[in-house]
């Protein structure tokens, strides 16, 4: 008869020799760099628009090294993905004591916090600004698109500039330049020109065109979105050269928020930056209701409605995620109500469909093929009425080959 030391895997009182090498390989899987540690979580968007949740084992001489959704190893070429979305959990940074920064927004995409130099202009009539990654700038002004300092961001109006004076005034004509601390500005109807100081200026909208993609754009948890190229991850630490004067970057993973690989060849157009309209439906019992911008973009939507969205000519493809809207007022129980039908179209002819339950499933993904020159999202209300059918669209992108000047900010 068989022993209890047989019985349990034990032969003299000590772990058979297999029950040791297994404990030993678990350990150093959980030690080794690119396995259990040093592997970066991150949302994956492909040419088709298709997302998946990576884990990133490295980024190097332009090839990613990343473990796919069924744990399998892979290699291929960085720009494969359009767009890492890093799921890190690292706050913002809190802003330094002083003078809060300026908001500078470059015709590429770039958006920088930055501080005014003590000379104030370049010497080519630019901003001269400093950053705490890329050091000291000189901004050429046809390369602005924009610059804030507090309150919204301003536009410019049908072609002309725009200043927005710290008092409330506005100032429109053309900006020409930066001398010393001020700004020049000519009037177009009032024929003269004024230097406004800096200091006095809370922002202003440059009628500036915007540039296509030259680079990658890595965005920061702080909103900051940087040109950047010969991108490279390790554990923890993601590097990079600054497109703009070759700076090296050393930034922590977890302050990384996004890559755009994006290039010349395509990009990305965030839907509600487009040209769209309500074309149908738009109230709930007689009573008006427009599609609204919350915080954190996207649009939140009322069945019934019909938004219909100018594509332009060089459109391939359309991506969305919709979900039932949360918010304070809607519970649950006001949400099982929901019953929405989602219908899109392309000049007409059906591309996509899908519907929401308040009940069953509360989130929709949505992925088409465009080919043609008008798209339509329709949501129309089910058995229940237009009862708390209200829709948060997020994530809504178009892909356009070649890639547009106006790419998605």
């Amino acid at each position: 008869m068989r022993n209890a030391d047989a019985l349990t895997g034990r032969r003299n009182g000590e772990p058979v020799r297999r029950g040791i090498q297994l404990t030993l390989v678990i350990a150093a899987l959980a030690l080794a760099p690119g396995t259990a540690r040093g592997l970066t979580r991150a949302i994956a968007l492909d040419e088709e628009l298709a997302s998946e949740e990576i884990r990133v084992q490295s980024i190097a001489d332009g090839r990613i090294r990343y473990f796919d959704a069924e744990r399998v190893l892979r290699t291929a070429a960085l720009d494969r993905f359009l767009r890492l979305r890093f799921l890190a959990d690292a706050p913002a940074p809190r802003e330094r004591a002083g003078a809060p920064p300026l908001r500078l927004t470059l015709v590429n995409g770039e958006r920088l916090a930055v501080r005014a130099r003590s000379e104030g202009a370049s010497g080519t009539g630019g901003l001269a600004v400093a950053h705490p990654l890329l050091g000291k700038l000189a901004v050429p002004i046809e390369r602005i698109r924009g610059l804030r300092r507090d309150g919204p961001p301003i536009a410019p109006s049908e072609g002309r500039d725009r200043i927005r004076l710290v008092n409330g005034d506005l100032v429109t004509g053309v900006v020409l330049g930066v001398r010393g601390r001020s700004v020049r500005i000519q009037r177009i109807e009032a024929g003269d020109r004024l230097d406004l100081p800096i200091r006095r200026v809370s922002a202003l909208g440059l009628a500036n065109q915007r540039a296509s993609p030259e680079a990658a754009l890595l965005q920061l948890a702080d909103g900051e979105r940087l040109a950047v190229r010969d991108v490279r991850l390790t554990g923890e630490t993601l590097r990079a050269r600054a497109a703009r004067n070759g700076a090296r970057l050393e930034i922590p993973v977890a302050r990384a928020r996004r890559l755009e690989v994006a290039t010349r060849a395509r990009g990305l157009l965030r839907l509600e930056r487009l040209d769209w309209r309500v074309a149908g439906g738009g109230s709930v019992f007689g009573a008006p209701w427009r599609p609204r911008r919350p915080d954190g973009g996207g649009l939140t939507l009322h069945a019934p409605v019909a938004l219909a969205v100018d594509l332009p000519p060089n459109a391939r493809r359309f991506a969305a995620r919709l979900a039932l809207a949360r918010t304070r007022e809607l519970t649950a129980w006001h949400r099982r109500w929901a019953n929405v039908s989602v219908r899109v179209t392309v000049d007409g002819e059906r591309v996509a469909t899908g519907r929401l339950r308040g009940g069953g499933s509360g989130a929709l993904e949505l992925n088409a093929k465009l080919e043609g020159a008008r798209l339509r999202l329709i949501l129309e209300p089910g058995v229940n009425g237009p009862v708390m059918d209200r829709v948060r669209l997020r994530d809504a992108i178009v892909l356009v080959e070649p890639a547009p000047a106006n790419r998605d900010e």
